[in-house]
């Protein structure tokens, strides 16, 4: 029994290792194995060719994952995992053989048609009989209304000719009125006067009053930002920020020189049409550009036509280690959480 146990446990034991080494396997080659890429566009001026021709390809792991972009007339894109392609565009036409069966499908559809052709006029007879009863209920229905409508505009002249009297008899209104003046006494009038300056005058102060709390908010406002201001500017003068300032820059610039292309060649042509003009841009280039590009990148001038033709091609390869690297030793570093913490004012 204790020996089915043990055998038992050293197969659960030998699986989880495999299982562990496979997770550290694919850990490491995802760390350290490189992402090359490469880089091709050429421009060829001519009545048959495309103005840009552009190819670029991403490999990683031997071509165990290939990815490959053209561009000429159109985008192309594929994907592929060692021979199987796994995206593709643009996606490849449908087979012809499901065409054929379509087809059949709608014969079989008509020759249905042709005979149930008697079945449909069945129908149709039917459809009619239920339209003839629909007719009968609305001409019902439209005299009912017809009846109300009636009976409404009755009750409406009524109405007309009642208010018409009390138009023609304005004298009974009269009468109204000079009672009810008659019943006003000159105190209430004064009082109501007094009431209205009282109330134009809280207006007129509440008025000055919401002036004066907006100019204040807005001075409050501005000390505010200031304030702000004087703390930032601080904080920046600082040995903190300027120690945190050095190594986000320090491994900025290794990432920069990690992944710039390693190889970069330019053959190119530039004409402008009017020698002065290419003149300039070839002092520019040489001035400025070569400098940094080098004597991989030559360029030559046309003093006579106006065309711009070149081809460039570009390598590199770029590795996630560098990556984590840089961002595991910005994280835990104590000046930028210091840092961190000044810029969100924890520290108060």
């Amino acid at each position: 029994m204790l020996h089915i146990l043990l055998l038992i446990l050293k197969i659960i034991g030998i699986t989880l290792g495999i299982l562990i080494g496979i997770i550290i396997l694919a850990v490491c080659l995802a760390l350290f194995v490189p992402l090359h890429y490469r880089i091709e566009v050429e421009r060829s001026e001519g009545e048959g060719n495309p103005p840009i021709e552009a190819t670029a390809k991403v490999t990683w792991l031997l071509h165990f994952i290939n990815m490959r972009i053209c561009y000429s007339s159109e985008l192309k894109l594929r994907l592929r995992v060692l021979f199987f392609t796994i995206f593709g565009l643009p996606a490849k036409e449908k087979k012809k053989g499901r065409g054929k069966k379509s087809r059949k499908n709608n014969d079989s559809k008509r020759s249905y048609g042709k005979s149930g052709h008697k079945g449909k006029k069945k129908r149709s007879d039917r459809k009619s009989e239920h339209k003839d009863e629909e007719k009968v209920s609305d001409s019902n229905s439209g005299q009912e209304t017809e009846e109300k409508i009636s009976e409404k505009n009755l009750d409406q002249q009524y109405k007309n000719k009642a208010e018409g009297k009390i138009e023609n008899n304005p004298q009974n209104i009269l009468r109204t009125d000079n009672a009810d003046d008659n019943t006003d006494n000159p105190d209430e009038e004064n009082s109501e006067q007094k009431l209205s300056l009282k109330e134009k005058l809280i207006k007129i102060w509440e008025f000055f009053q919401n002036i004066w709390y907006t100019i204040k908010g807005l001075c409050d406002r501005i000390k505010w930002i200031l304030e702000n201001i004087e703390y930032y500017l601080d904080i920046i003068k600082g040995d903190i920020f300027k120690s945190s300032f050095a190594l986000c820059k320090d491994e900025l610039c290794s990432i920069f020189s990690y992944i710039r292309p390693r190889t970069f060649k330019l053959d190119m042509v530039v004409g402008t049409g009017d020698p002065a003009s290419t003149g300039q841009v070839l002092a520019y280039y040489y001035s400025i550009l070569y400098p940094f590009l080098g004597p991989q990148a030559y360029v030559q001038g046309d003093f006579e036509q106006k065309r711009i033709e070149g081809t460039a091609l570009i390598k590199g390869k770029i590795k996630l280690f560098t990556f984590i690297k840089a961002a595991v030793r910005i994280y835990f570093n104590k000046d930028i959480r210091k840092l961190l913490k000044l810029f969100k004012k924890e520290d108060e």
